[in-house]
């Protein structure tokens, strides 16, 4: 087989020649089960789950019974469904009358090697004695927090509206602004309100069309083929 042969059949059979990913440096993978206080303490880490990257991540809390600014009291368990990867938080909220717990938290997340966001899901526990209330909203944004195309939807109980999934165009990257609230309802009301899971999921497909490795090895096989036709006919003549 001839050298330029040899270099066109070598070419043809390179992943990088047929799109497939460069081998890159890959985030250590997000911590769990753990609390938010891994993911902002001492700053935002960056992590992965699958081919779903996060970072940016951070937390405000808020309401007369706060969360512990530093996450401590927030628990972390990340989901690991392929292709529907996200998080579970567990923000402890118990409040009674005179009472709220409010968490929001940030980060964005980016889909690696071709990977497209598709649509979010989000849902919780909440659950209330009147006149308490509990909410879990989300808002998505394209290009930063709070900037570019901007959506948000919201759960809630009461009224008893526990999960919501939502569509979105195909896009790489998201901003993620969650927030959590707990409200007891007035002093002396007697209401109650509690918040134990609030998950968050990210349904994500791949665009990139790859040859499968028997392709490629049939092509580079038939190259072969090629070469060794051209060696014969050159002998012949």
């Amino acid at each position: 087989m001839s050298t330029k042969l040899l270099i066109a059949a070598t070419a043809l059979a390179s992943p990088l020649v047929w799109g497939l990913a460069a081998p890159q440096v890959w985030a250590a993978n997000c911590p769990s089960p753990t609390t938010f206080m891994s993911y902002i303490s001492p700053s935002s880490i960056t992590c992965q789950i699958n081919n779903l990257q996060f970072s940016m991540f951070s937390l405000t809390p808020g309401g007369s019974n706060p969360p512990a600014a530093n996450g401590s009291t927030i628990g972390v368990n990340t989901i690991t469904t392929p292709g529907n990867e996200g998080f579970n938080f567990n923000p402890a909220f118990n409040v009674v009358a005179g009472q709220s717990a409010d968490a929001l938290i940030d980060f964005e997340v980016m889909g690696l090697n071709g990977i497209l966001i598709s649509d979010l899901s989000i849902a919780f526990n909440g659950a209330f004695t009147a006149p308490g209330s509990t909410s879990f909203s989300e808002t998505y944004c394209t290009t930063g927090f709070g900037t570019g195309v901007c959506n948000n939807f919201t759960v809630t109980n009461p009224p008893p509206n526990l999960n919501q999934q939502i569509n979105i165009t195909p896009t790489s990257t998201l901003f993620i602004e969650k927030d959590m609230i707990a409200n007891g309802g007035p002093a002396g009301g007697g209401g109650q309100a509690s918040i134990s899971q609030a998950s968050n999921q990210f349904s994500n497909t791949s665009t990139s069309t790859v040859p499968e490795p028997m392709s490629l090895a049939l092509l580079a096989s038939g190259l072969v083929g090629l070469g060794c036709l051209g060696r014969r006919r050159r002998k012949t003549v």
